[in-house]
């Protein structure tokens, strides 16, 4: 099957194998092919510089996980989230054979299935682990690695856009707030890729401050880096902020507390969950909430991230203060 590719000297295959498996581009459904000149690796998506080839895919995982499943006249195949070593089956359903099959077939160590809904303030998963001894993993997106424990700490795939477009954000010499940090979801790409003044983080949850400071060390981020635990209305320095990030639902409750630590020019970032008849308007809402704090904040972008439920999106806005 004709598939985009790097096309490189034989000498040069494995340092470009390691590279592009720590970006997360290559497609490992499919077999990289050598000849006696180049080495042709293939990618998940065109990315400059890539060409196109014929290439032979992989026994596929999937297909002997429903082969077998049938085979025990078990039909409805669930679909999972995967993580390096474990995977989070989207079912409620406890069969410890169906863990057992997709651990073997996928070479995992841990099978998890949702039992209930994410709890609280802290956003605590719910889920139960029915194959392995579970415990710490990492998630790979792009070039950052995130170290969590999928029972203690929820990661969404659905978000995965809205993270790698952090490191496009030129924040060299800036100072960043992030008011909701969780273990670094939106920070830690902006920590990699800039070289910041300092960045000040916090979030109500231990647990995420403790995987916080574990991927700050597992990704070798260089900066000034302040953190703080617990609420972040209360905790974080009244500094003025080039940049205050706010990855969290319940945002738009916070923003009096994000403008008190702006400065004409500063960008916030706000996640918030809104009907799907406002989605075009609310970021209105919260410009006249502003206006109420005293601040004339301007809208630069409004993004939708992903769906949730059928009737609620979860949207991403960007604004910046023009008066304060």
């Amino acid at each position: 099957m004709k598939r985009y590719c790097i096309r490189v000297k034989r000498e040069y295959g494995e340092n470009e194998i390691k590279n592009l498996n720590s970006k997360n581009l290559v497609d490992s459904n499919y077999i990289i092919h050598h000849n006696k000149k180049y080495v042709y690796i293939p990618l998940k998506n065109y990315t400059d510089n890539s060409i196109m080839f014929n290439f032979k895919r992989k026994n596929n995982p999937v297909e002997n996980i429903k082969k077998r499943l049938n085979k025990h006249k078990i039909e409805n195949i669930p679909k999972y989230v995967r993580y390096e070593n474990s995977i989070i089956l989207k079912t409620d359903l406890e069969n410890r054979y169906v863990a057992k099959v997709f651990a073997e077939e996928l070479k995992i160590k841990n099978v998890y299935i949702e039992s209930g809904r994410i709890r609280g303030d802290m956003r605590i998963p719910s889920l139960k682990l029915l194959y392995g001894n579970g415990g710490d993993d990492i998630v790979l997106e792009d070039d950052i690695k995130y170290m969590l424990d999928p029972e203690r700490i929820m990661f969404s795939p659905g978000n995965i856009n809205v993270r790698s477009n952090m490191k496009k954000e030129n924040l060299n010499d800036k100072t960043v707030m992030d008011m909701f940090c969780g273990i670094g979801y939106f920070s830690l790409p902006i920590m990699k890729h800039s070289k910041l003044r300092t960045i000040l983080l916090c979030d109500i949850n231990g647990d995420s401050i403790h995987y916080l400071k574990k991927n700050i060390e597992l990704n070798k981020i260089e900066n000034n880096i302040e953190i703080y635990n617990g609420d972040s209305r209360v905790l974080l320095p009244h500094t003025e902020a080039d940049y205050i990030i706010m990855g969290n639902f319940k945002s738009v409750d916070y923003l009096a507390a994000a403008l008190i630590r702006s400065k004409k020019g500063t960008v916030i970032s706000m996640h918030y969950l809104t009907p799907t008849e406002n989605v075009d308007s609310y970021y209105k809402t919260i410009i006249a909430r502003a206006r109420r704090c005293g601040y004339t904040l301007g809208n630069i972008e409004n993004i939708k991230v992903k769906s949730v439920g059928p009737h609620y999106w979860h949207m991403r806005s960007k604004f910046a203060v023009l008066n304060c």
